[in-house]
This record gives C-alpha cells, structure tokens and sequence, in this order.
C-alpha cells in the first residue's frame, strides 16, 4: 500500500512555491492574501461573413448511371448564382496551388490506357435560384466505373472531380472563384461521391469553407433564436470548435471556458473558441511590389 504524503499550511504563511509562483496573483491589499490562480487573457480568432454570389447543394452531388451503357456515370448536382459565371467541371485533376491557397493550374490525369482526356467545356449560368447540372445533357464529367477504382486520389491534390465557378465580373476585394473537391470510390460494385471541402478565392488567395451550425437561425426574424444559449441576452457571435456550434455570445464563451471544457450544445470538448462578426470592410486590399493584389482580414 503506498504512502500519500500531505503538508500542512499554516494560517499566513503559504509554501515558497505557491508565493513565487507567476501564475499567481494576490486578490488584495490585506496582510493574509488570498492567492488565485491567473489565467491568461484570452482572444478568440476573429472570422468575416462575406457573400458568396454562388454555391452547390452539397446533398445534390451523385453519379448518375447511364441508361444505354453499363458502368458508364456522369457527375450531377444542383447549385444557385446571384451573378452570371461560368462552370468546369474536371474528372481526375490534379491541383497545383501556391503558398496561400490560391489555385494556380488544373491538370487532368491522364487515362489507364494513357491517352489524354479532353479539357472541360465552360458552361455559362445566368443568375438563378436554381440551376441543375446533369453531365449526360452536357456532354461532360462522364466517368467509367474502372476510371473511379483505378485513378489514384490523396484527398490533397488528386481529386476524382473537381468543379470550378468563375464568376464572369468579379469585383475587387470579393469573391471571385468557388471551388467543390469530391472523391467517387466504388463501393460494393456501386460507385459513390462524396464533397470533402470547399474553397472560394480573392483575390490572390483562398479560403476554405467550413459549416457551422446556428448561422442559419441568425438570419431569421425571430429575435429568440438568435440570443446566447447560456445568457439568453446577448445575441450569438461565437463559434465553438471542433463541433463548429455557433450558440453562446464572445463573454459567455469566455466564461465557459474557464468553468468547463464542453459545448453547451452537444457536450462535446471544446478545442477552440472562434468570434464571428459582420464588417463591411471585412477586406483591405494592397498591391504588393510585384504588381500583385493582396488581400488582407482587418482585425477590428
């Protein structure tokens, strides 16, 4: 059985260790300080709402089969556009990017057999709440089902499809390119797809987009679904990571943090806090020496 050593502190006089201590503060002036714990202050990362004049129904991507071959399958999804763009769609690409994230070329992988695939034809969209692609209408992004078990795909810059939405009349400091990464395998002899992730570009860099969840409910009329989930005052504008719970204002989450580790939602542990706002000008745009435009977040 072991031994369990304890230390007896007497009143006003507290072990060296906890004096010294640099994470400890005094409380008061008295002549027996209470000592504290000091935590370090904390400020959350800061993300900008923008609006994207175009996206894809993530739940709409599938492979539809042909109705006259077998094994042959065309990429199908449905999207929505505020402006005109255009679209490509590129089957077994390989993407090179540089060191922001922004799309610099898309290579088609060459065949099993070697030969070459034709470049994607640009399809023009005018606005619409919704437009429906189906590659057996266009002619393009048909795929065998050999093509989706052979073609090799490392989720990082080999992708099954990749597809591309220009807008035609971008404008400075704004969205100009939509990108939707998804990966087709053959499961039990039926092929599937699923969209991995997404990214828009400005400018000259790009960001990848994530989901979270709650920011629909903040664009309804109803006041109550936009209050914190903890005060039921303040309004929400704090994401909670990795669940991504957009559900309790910046100083409740500041408070939550130092009294629990969990998501007031899903329970789940939280990583990370990140604060959202709305700034309308989210984005400082600079031309660099080179000529080039960069495009940096200001902090508020």
């Amino acid at each position: 059985m072991g031994s369990t050593e304890s230390r007896t502190i007497t009143q006003g006089v507290p072990p060296p260790e906890l004096v010294n201590n640099p994470i400890l503060r005094r409380n008061d002036t008295s002549e027996h300080p209470f000592l504290a714990p000091e935590f370090p202050p904390y400020t959350p990362k800061t993300l900008y709402k923008i609006q994207c004049p175009f996206s894809v129904d993530i739940s709409s991507v599938s492979l539809v089969p042909s109705s006259h071959t077998p094994n042959l399958f065309a990429l199908s999804f449905s999207m929505r556009c505020s402006d005109p763009c255009t679209i490509r769609i590129y089957p077994f690409v390989k993407e090179s990017v540089d060191g922001s994230d922004f799309t610099q070329s898309l290579s088609l992988l060459p065949q099993k057999s070697g030969a070459s695939r034709k470049e994607p034809r640009a399809i023009a969209v005018n606005p619409c709440d919704a437009f429906h692609f189906n590659g057996w209408d266009q002619d393009e992004a048909i795929v065998s089902e050999e093509d989706l078990a052979s073609h090799p795909l490392n989720l990082r810059d080999q992708w099954s499809f990749i597809i591309a939405i220009h807008l035609n009349s971008p404008k400075e400091s704004a969205i100009q390119s939509l990108f939707v990464y998804c990966a087709a395998r053959v499961v039990n002899g039926s092929p599937k797809i699923k969209v991995i992730t997404q990214k828009c570009q400005i400018q000259n860099r790009g960001f990848f987009i994530s989901e979270m969840y709650g920011l629909g409910d903040l664009s309804k009329s109803d006041n109550e679904s936009k209050e914190c989930v903890i005060c039921m005052t303040n309004p929400r504008d704090t994401c909670v990571l990795p669940c991504r719970h957009v559900c309790c204002c910046a100083e409740c989450a500041n408070t939550l943090r130092l009294q629990s580790d969990k998501c007031p939602v899903c329970r789940k542990p939280i990583t990370e806090l990140v604060y959202l706002t709305v700034n309308p000008d989210y984005l400082k745009v600079q031309k660099g020496a080179d000529g080039s435009r960069n495009v940096e977040m200001q902090s508020l």
